[in-house]
C-alpha cells in the first residue's frame, strides 16, 4: 500500500515474510556491511529509519552492544510487530515507533547516530528531505548518519539490473517521487550539506548499492 508519506508494507508481503525474501536475495549483505562501515561503539544510541522488521537494527546492534539502545521509525504496523516480537525473543534492545520518518518523536540531540536502509527510494521527494532535516536535528554534534540505498549503477552485469530498474522509474508516468533524481544523480550530499552534515564516507556495497556517511559538524 503506498501512503502520502511513502510505502506500506502490510499483508503476504510484511513481516516474517518479508524477511524470508531478504534472506533469499541476499539483501541481509548490505545491512551488515554497512553496519560495519559505521564505526559504532557500545554504548551508542542509535535511530533506525525505516526499520522494517528491524534487520539493520539487529546488525547495529551487535556492535552497540548490551549497553547500547536502538529506536526504529516505520509506517507499517505489521513491520513493527514483527520486529518487536522479534528482537524481544533476542533480547536487543530496540524500540520500535510507528511513525513518518520525516516527524520524529524525539527531542533534539538525543541520537549518536542514525540509518536508513533502502528506505529514501520509497518514500516521496519532500519526505526525504523532511527526513535529512529531522535526522540532523535528533544528531548529537559529531554524530552519523549512514544512507544506504540504490544510486546509479557501475559498470557491470550486476550494475546493468540497476540501469533496468532506473530505466522503469523515467519510463513510468507515474512515478514523480524523483528518485532518478536524487539517486541517479546522488542528491544527498548537497541536501545533507544543506543541514550541517558534512560527508565522511562514501562507498559502494555492491554495484548498485551505496553507502554514504554523514558527520553532523561539532559546532552545530
Amino acid at each position: 500500500m503506498t501512503s502520502s508519506k511513502g510505502n506500506v508494507y502490510q499483508g503476504f508481503i510484511s513481516g516474517a515474510n518479508y524477511d524470508r525474501f531478504m534472506a533469499l536475495s541476499r539483501n541481509t549483505r548490505f545491512h551488515k556491511q554497512a553496519a560495519w562501515e559505521m564505526r559504532l561503539q557500545p554504548g551508542m544510541r542509535v535511530l533506525d529509519l525505516g526499520c522494517g522488521t528491524g534487520l539493520f537494527g539487529l546488525a547495529i546492534a551487535e556492535y552497540i552492544g548490551e549497553t547500547g539502545a536502538l529506536d526504529g521509525i516505520d509506517l507499517a504496523a505489521a513491520q513493527i510487530e514483527h520486529g518487536r516480537n522479534r528482537a524481544a525473543q533476542l533480547q536487543t534492545p530496540f524500540t520500535f515507533h510507528q511513525s513518518s520518518i520525516d516527524e520524529l518523536p524525539f527531542d533534539d540531540q538525543t541520537f549518536d547516530a542514525a540509518a536508513s536502509a533502502f528506505t529514501f527510494h520509497h518514500v516521496p521527494p519532500d519526505v526525504r528531505r523532511g527526513a535529512i532535516r529531522e535526522i540532523a536535528r535528533v544528531l548529537k554534534p559529531g554524530g552519523i548518519f549512514a544512507l544506504v540505498d540504490i544510486s546509479r549503477p557501475r559498470l557491470s552485469p550486476v550494475g546493468f539490473m540497476g540501469v533496468i530498474w532506473f530505466a522503469g522509474r523515467w519510463l513510468n508516468p507515474l512515478a514523480e517521487d524523483q528518485v532518478t533524481e536524487d539517486h541517479w544523480y546522488n542528491a544527498f550530499p548537497a541536501l545533507c550539506q544543506e543541514q550541517a552534515l558534512d560527508p565522511a564516507k562514501d562507498v559502494y556495497l555492491n554495484d548498485i548499492v551505496r553507502c554514504q556517511i554523514f558527520r553532523k559538524r561539532a559546532d552545530v
